[in-house]
């Protein structure tokens, strides 16, 4: 396990040296959170994890997992990629808001427990338990607004509204919170600086 989080880390620290010079300003972030979503499938809740990655001043990628469950026995897990773009008219100082777009892929799994039930003539008709799995590649789109609130040097606040869509299909709504932390530190921001 501490293997794991060395290498992620180091791999972290290549990925931040090989970024552009306007990237380097912003730092790259690690988020953690929790939220909710109201899909065509059901509502679930849960936490997700996520990293940013900036491109430059206004582009960054974020890599992202989320896993939630019902109420009754279905867990279902979003992984996947989105754009963030930097508002600029709207971020200033210590606040930063931005547009999302991205594509997601789901795992479902859905646990059935055991059904019985008295036929007419007496005997007992036994239904196994069983789970069911689902996968779906990345081809569910994401779209959505979001705010984030410096509140140290190393640590921010971020909240997100976003919108599934297949095709043209809308899919539902998810709204999160959560916990963002540099590698490095924030550094405070104008329009004046994303410009340059």
């Amino acid at each position: 396990m501490r293997q794991q989080a060395l290498t992620t880390v180091v791999a972290l620290l290549c990925v931040t040296r090989a970024l552009p010079a306007a990237a380097q300003a912003r730092p790259v972030e690690i988020g953690a959170g929790a939220g909710g979503a109201a899909t065509r499938a059901g509502d679930f809740t849960g936490g997700h994890l996520s990293a940013t990655f900036p491109l430059d001043a206004w582009w960054s990628i974020e890599p992202l997992v989320a896993v939630g469950r019902d109420g009754g026995g279905t867990t279902m897990a979003t992984y996947g990629a989105q754009t963030r773009w930097r508002l600029d008219r709207t971020s200033h100082g210590n606040v930063e808001t931005f547009l999302t777009f991205g594509l997601l892929g789901l795992f479902e799994r859905e646990t059935y427990p055991e059904y019985r039930y008295r036929r007419p003539d007496g005997t007992t008709f036994v239904e196994p338990a069983r789970t069911e799995t689902t996968f779906t590649p990345p081809i569910l789109g994401v779209v959505g607004i979001g705010v984030q609130q410096r509140v140290a040097a190393h640590l921010a606040v971020r909240a997100d509204v976003q919108a599934f869509v297949f095709l043209v299909v809308p899919g539902g709504i998810r709204a999160a919170a959560s916990i963002v932390v540099p590698i490095g530190r924030f550094t405070r921001s104008t329009r004046s600086d994303a410009a340059r």
